[in-house]
C-alpha cells in the first residue's frame, strides 16, 4: 500500500520537475521552438506576427533565444510592406529573400556583419542607422547576383 501511495505521490513530481527542465533548458537546446534562428553576430531571423518572419539584431538573447530586437529587415520604416522568406549566413555575410506585400515580389538584400554596436548606448546614438549602413537592398534578383559576385560572397539561397 506504501509502495503504491509512493508512486503514485512521485509520478506527478518527477513528470513536473522533467518538464520544468525541458521547458527551461530549450532556450539553449531547441531555440527554433520558440521562433528564434541565428544568423551570428546577434542577428536572428525570427518567426513574428502572422506567419512573417523578420530579421533583428538582438543585444539581449537568453540562452540561445532572442524574442526581439532592433529591426533590421525590414527596417522600420518598411515594416508592413515587407516578409522575410529566408536567410542564409556565414561568418561575414547574410543574405535574405524577402516578399514585397503591397505587388507580391521577391526582393533579395545582403547584410555585412563587421559592425560593432554591442557597447553603444542606443538610447543615446542611433543604433538603428548604424545598422542600416550595414544592409544593402532591397535588390531585384540580377543585382542581388551582382552583389554578391562583386563582394564575392559564397553563399546560395534555396528555391
Amino acid at each position: 500500500m506504501r509502495k503504491k501511495m509512493k508512486f503514485l505521490i512521485m509520478t506527478p513530481i518527477t513528470i513536473i520537475l522533467l518538464s520544468l527542465l525541458l521547458f527551461f533548458t530549450s532556450e539553449w537546446l531547441f531555440p527554433s521552438w520558440w521562433g528564434s534562428h541565428s544568423l551570428g553576430h546577434n542577428l536572428y531571423m525570427l518567426d513574428w506576427d502572422g506567419g512573417n518572419k523578420i530579421i533583428v539584431y538582438c543585444s539581449n538573447p537568453r540562452g540561445r533565444t532572442c524574442y526581439g530586437g532592433l529591426s533590421v529587415i525590414p527596417s522600420n520604416s518598411n515594416s508592413s510592406q515587407l516578409c522575410v522568406i529566408t536567410a542564409k549566413s556565414n561568418e561575414r555575410w547574410v543574405i535574405v529573400r524577402a516578399k514585397q506585400t503591397q505587388d507580391n515580389k521577391n526582393c533579395y538584400y545582403l547584410i555585412n556583419k563587421d559592425f560593432n554596436i554591442d557597447n553603444l548606448n542606443c538610447q543615446n546614438v542611433n543604433c538603428d542607422s548604424m545598422l542600416q549602413s550595414y544592409v544593402v537592398g532591397p535588390l531585384d534578383s540580377i543585382a542581388f547576383i551582382k552583389e554578391l559576385m562583386l563582394k564575392n560572397v559564397s553563399l546560395k539561397l534555396s528555391e
